[in-house]
């Protein structure tokens, strides 16, 4: 097929621009896993396809009435002027506005994809279109699995913005190739059917003909599969970290490239299947198969060495089957369609295609929430002991309760952006500071000098008044005001913050503190405007005019600090008014049992979903990342990331290896109660108890 000058000339130009596209697709995807999750991901696909959808009609018209030669020229270098911008973009760490210049790349990319579909027709004789169309599917899989292996090792290597910096230059090299291109205006030989010019007419042109409209709709269905296997691919890579998320995206990828490369050889081999509607069925079903196997791949999250074989097992599906409908698609279309009417009928065939993947993309979504739906979040994650005083028995449960699954129970211990009010923390502390308690000193006793150095929070608050940051009015309550200045640093979960985040502990005694319902969560993100949020203890909304009139309501400042940037991303709930607080407790059986129920929970861990298996998994990771899942709004899609989500510190000591999980259940049993209980302030229904007399 090579042989034909002006066909050779098109596929070396889309072979390189091809191979900058699938470069920065893993590099893409990298920013959105790491900085969004699954939403991110899905906001990818979207940019990928919408804006190629909308901007069709407009393109094939274009490829209709304009030398097609120029438009592909011109298209690239639209194309490689949005990826430099995207450069710029991703050097910022501004997720938002790289996926916002995609959307223009993309669309730019719907005038070069209107024009080269109607090229390749006037390039070669119709009777060998299935061959050329066969070459180039071939071209596509072979370049797609070498730019998406070599995007993974890139983009592990030199990052996302090295990627989109190779991405930019193909573009610009393919524009000098297409301008060698012969002039190919569209041509007005034919039947009356080139006379069509209005879209109106163009479409009543297909509707009146059920072959042509068959052939322009087909790719529906399988791009609405193609957008299933898309998300549930990001969501099996998202199993891992750091540079393994890379390199495990571009080998499915890989993988699905190689099916891309076999479907067209093998259908054009079979005469059931070259170029017929039989062909374009039985293509549909492999690819449902495939994306099949992916729901089984993603189901079957903790049986590691399973759930990657099915994966790897559905990317070659996927790709075999996607591979052959798209060249029998594609070359039945053009076979079909006069020369003046192939820019929109690739057109159309491109809006069915994408908005086919866009929907693809939603139904993925909505298949991960499926597979990881997770029970209300509660305030205190596991009851141990009743909640009233007296000393009557509990009744006689008419049934015995189901045990709680594995992910329940971590589901219990999970915070995120979104869902971080709790009214029960616990703060690790010294034998020391509880004699210090019991010897009548306050709860809250840190402040900005404490240690003989600020705390990350406070010198957080501190730039944001000296600079007078968006929020500083908040911040200058919480650095100056009376009342409001002394901290205790705690988190919903023992386990969480156990063995610290720097080499020290921060003690073997454990402080349960209750919040007041009326008590007022903030949560500080300086990274947007507004920089916080208030929420009280039961989950309402309170304005920062009501927090200013009335300062002294705020009792909990959820703060995070998060980024690649940051070498231990981490979060903690920062108390801050001591009159906010409902009760704390020391040394009560409550918190004995709590700490060995958590205790038990990683031990039960360690020797089961993430025992040796999983320990060799994560030993391979270089770079530990488990802070994405505290930002992303999705259900956890596997046990991992529900793992990563309990979590205050996104250090290596938290990796859930067997030996991490058992050494945070040795520092659990280090647990020391310090003596008698103590309560401060005395509940006012234990006047007389033991509890009162030991608090005094």
């Amino acid at each position: 097929m090579l042989r034909h000058a002006g066909l050779r000339r098109l596929w070396a130009g889309d072979l390189v621009s091809m191979l900058g596209d699938w470069l920065t697709y893993v590099a893409v995807g990298v920013l959105a896993i790491e900085h969004g999750g699954a939403l991110a991901v899905l906001g990818v696909l979207l940019a990928h396809t919408v804006p190629r959808a909308l901007v069709a009609p407009w393109a094939g018209r274009v490829a209709d009435r304009h030398d097609r030669r120029t438009v592909l020229v011109l298209g690239s270098m639209v194309r490689g002027a949005t990826v430099l911008g995207m450069v710029v973009a991703a050097s910022a760490d501004a997720c938002g506005w790289v996926q916002a210049l995609l959307v223009a790349r993309m669309a730019a990319g719907a005038f070069v994809d209107a024009a080269a579909g109607a090229a390749v027709p006037r390039l070669v004789p119709s009777a060998v279109l299935p061959e050329a169309h066969a070459l180039l599917g071939t071209t596509w899989s072979v370049v797609f699995g070498v730019g998406v292996a070599a995007g993974g090792v890139v983009t592990a290597v030199v990052g996302p913005v090295g990627a989109l910096v190779a991405d930019a230059v193909t573009f610009f090299v393919a524009a000098a190739i297409y301008a060698g291109l012969p002039r190919l205006d569209p041509s007005r030989d034919g039947d009356d059917s080139g006379r069509a010019r209005r879209w109106s007419e163009v479409l009543a042109y297909v509707w009146a003909r059920p072959s042509l409209r068959r052939a322009a709709l087909t790719k529906g269905p399988v791009m609405l599969a193609n957008g299933v296997a898309f998300v549930l691919a990001h969501a099996i890579a998202g199993r891992e970290q750091g540079a393994a998320v890379a390199m495990t995206l571009g080998t499915l990828h890989l993988w699905r490239a190689v099916g891309t490369g076999i479907g067209p050889i093998l259908w054009i081999r079979i005469r059931a299947l070259r170029g017929t509607e039989t062909g374009l069925r039985a293509a549909l079903g492999v690819v449902v198969l495939g994306v099949g196997t992916f729901v089984a791949a993603d189901g079957v999250a903790l049986l590691w060495g399973l759930a990657w074989s099915l994966g790897w097992l559905g990317a070659l599906l996927w790709g075999l089957g996607v591979g052959a409908h798209w060249a029998t698609a594609a070359a039945r279309l053009q076979q079909l369609t006069p020369d003046p009417l192939r820019g929109r009928l690739t057109a159309i065939d491109l809006v069915v295609h994408t908005a086919g993947q866009g929907l693809g993309g939603l139904l993925g979504a909505m298949v991960l929430a499926l597979l990881a739906c997770r029970p209300t979040p509660r305030h205190e994650p596991i009851a141990t002991v009743p909640t009233s005083t007296n000393h009557e028995p509990e009744p006689t449960p008419t049934s015995t309760p189901r045990p709680l699954t594995l992910e329940q129970r971590l589901d219990a211990h999970a915070v995120t952006a979104d869902d971080h009010v709790r009214l029960v923390l616990y703060t690790w502390t010294t034998p020391l500071q509880i004699e210090a308690l019991r010897a009548g000193g306050p709860l809250l006793v840190a402040d900005a000098s404490t240690g003989g150095h600020a705390s990350p929070f406070n010198r957080r608050l501190a730039e944001m008044v000296e600079q007078r940051r968006p929020g500083h009015e908040i911040a200058a309550l919480l650095h100056e005001r009376p009342g409001l200045t002394k901290r205790r640093y705690a988190w919903p979960s023992p386990f969480g913050t156990v063995l610290g985040k720097g080499p020290q502990r921060y003690g073997s005694a454990l402080i349960r503190v209750e919040l007041r319902p009326q008590a007022v969560f903030a949560a500080l993100d300086p990274s947007v405007d507004p920089p916080w949020r208030f929420h009280d203890g039961r989950g309402r909304i309170v304005s920062e005019a009501e927090i200013l009139a009335e300062p002294g309501r705020l009792g909990v400042v959820y703060h995070q600090q998060l980024g690649a940037h940051e070498s231990i991303p981490f979060r903690e709930h920062v108390l801050c008014n001591e009159a906010m607080v409902a009760k704390w407790s020391v040394g009560t059986a409550e918190i004995r049992e709590r700490v060995e129920a958590e205790r038990a929970l990683m031990l039960e861990l360690a020797e089961g979903p993430f025992g040796e298996a999983a320990a060799a998994a994560f030993t391979a990771v270089e770079r530990w990342q488990a802070w994405p899942q505290w930002i992303d709004p999705l259900p956890p899609p596997t046990l991992l990331s529900r793992w990563h989500r309990t979590l205050a510190f996104d250090n290596a000591r938290y990796r859930p290896t067997p030996a991490h999980l058992r050494a945070i259940a040795d520092a659990l049993a280090d647990y020391d109660p310090t003596g008698p209980e103590l309560w401060g302030p005395a509940p006012s229904d234990s006047g007389s108890g033991n509890a009162s007399q030991a608090s005094r």
